[in-house]
């Protein structure tokens, strides 16, 4: 049995993302993706951190609003923090986003056609002609 560090998740996004250009020039855009748990139980769902990093970053910030669906592929990380005061380890577990893909803007209930060229910043936010507000060093 081959095991990997890999998932797959479909979504509505909770909250428009928070794009961050890091002192050290990482990009990282933070999002929550509600994802529902069972099919037969529909008020129960998760809400799931997912972070962006590199130059998906960006876009991901334009298109990545609240109420659009997305599909993400990525791997889970895990951060260790040893807390001394209590001498305990606490585990932070994250969800990298490797692969996004935009399903359907919430906004005009249109679904992206991959196949035609086009600017997709223009989908899902046509009033904005900008980047999304970044924190610099």
């Amino acid at each position: 049995m081959l095991i990997t560090n890999h998932f797959r998740l479909v979504g509505i996004v909770y909250e428009n993302a928070k794009y961050e250009e890091r002192n050290d020039g990482l990009k990282v855009t933070k999002f929550t993706l509600v994802v529902k748990n069972d099919p037969r139980k529909p008020k129960e769902k998760n809400y799931l951190p997912i972070y962006v990093k590199g130059n998906d970053a960006v876009l991901a910030a334009h298109i990545c609003r609240s109420g659009n669906k997305v599909a993400v592929n990525g791997r889970i990380e895990t951060i260790n923090r040893f807390d001394h005061k209590t001498g305990s380890i606490n585990v932070e577990i994250m969800f990298i986003a490797e692969d996004t893909i935009y399903l359907l803007n919430k906004a005009t209930k249109k679904t992206i056609d991959m196949k035609k060229p086009q600017v997709i910043t223009d989908w899902f936010c046509p009033d904005e002609k900008e980047t999304p507000n970044v924190k610099t060093k």
